[in-house]
């Protein structure tokens, strides 16, 4: 009869959600009528949105071993962190270009034992498609490599809308 005046603000929030990362969640919100006996207290939930930082999370089956020029090509975020480590007893180079029309080359000189990181990023629609070029100068060049990535296999897209 009196209808709903919107007498409470607007409640925005905030949560951390990567350690939910790659399972299924679901939300639930409680309303409980406390202030009068004359109207029903109601809920309008209005855009829900999941939105991701950058926030980097291990991209699951990528990485392993290089010896020479190689090629990595996968659907990663927004942005990607490939992480290089020189496993040779000689220091060596590295140079990884990404492949995209705007993409970027980067290049480092790795000491033994030592790691270069390097983060590529670039806007668009998660999952992006992503092609990265590797090439060295050095004639022994063994290095492991691992990926981070802003999205991976098991989230949901993000629109960014």
């Amino acid at each position: 009869m009196l209808g709903y005046n919107g007498a409470t603000p607007e409640i925005n929030y905030n949560v951390d959600l990567s350690g939910l990362i790659g399972k299924t969640v679901q939300l639930a919100y409680e309303v409980q009528d406390v202030g009068d006996t004359i109207v029903d207290s109601a809920l309008a939930v209005d855009a829900v949105k999941v939105l991701r930082t950058e926030q980097f999370v291990p991209v699951a089956g990528e990485g392993g071993a290089l010896t020479g020029t190689a090629t990595i090509s996968e659907s990663y975020g927004q942005a990607v962190k490939l992480t290089f480590k020189n496993e040779n007893v000689l220091g060596t180079t590295i140079s990884v270009k990404d492949t995209g029309p705007f993409g970027e080359t980067k290049e480092s000189i790795i000491l033994p034992q030592q790691s270069v990181t390097f983060t590529f990023s670039s806007f668009g629609e998660e999952p992006m498609g992503w092609n990265f070029e590797l090439s060295t100068k050095s004639d022994a060049f063994i290095v492991s490599y691992g990926v981070e990535s802003t999205w991976t296999e098991g989230m949901p897209p993000n629109p960014c809308y």
